[in-house]
C-alpha cells in the first residue's frame, strides 16, 4: 500500500468556486469520508434541494460513524432520506425499523 499526501479542501470552498446556479443538487461518494464532507459544507447544503450518497458500513466504522449518525446530521441540515438504492435496482423506503446491519453498501437519497 503506497501512502500519499493529498490536499484537502472543503466542498462549501469548491463550489463556491465553481459559482453554480443555485439550487443545487449533490452526489458524494468518497469512500467512507461522507459524513465528514457533509460537515464542511454547510453552505453548500443550504443551497442543495437533494443529496445521494453512497453508504458502505465498513468504510463508515473505519472512520467512526454509522448510518444512525449520518441519518441525524443530514436531518439536524434539514434533510431526510427517502429511499436506498441497493445494487441500483431495488428501492427500500426509510422506516425507523431498519436494521443498520442489514444496510451494508447502498446509495441513499436525502431531500428537504
Amino acid at each position: 500500500v503506497e501512502k500519499r499526501r493529498v490536499a484537502l479542501q472543503r466542498l462549501d470552498d469548491i463550489l463556491d468556486d465553481l459559482d453554480l446556479d443555485k439550487p443545487l443538487g449533490i452526489k458524494i461518494d468518497t469512500e467512507g469520508y461522507e459524513l465528514e464532507v457533509l460537515k464542511g459544507a454547510p453552505n453548500s447544503l443550504n443551497n442543495a434541494i437533494f443529496v445521494i450518497l453512497e453508504f458502505h458500513l465498513k468504510d463508515a466504522i473505519r472512520n467512526g460513524y454509522s448510518l444512525d449518525d449520518l441519518i441525524r446530521f443530514m436531518d439536524k441540515s434539514g434533510f431526510y432520506a427517502c429511499f436506498l438504492l441497493r445494487d441500483g435496482r431495488n428501492i427500500v423506503f426509510i422506516s425507523k425499523k431498519y436494521s443498520q446491519d442489514e444496510i451494508l453498501d447502498t446509495k441513499i437519497l436525502f431531500t428537504g
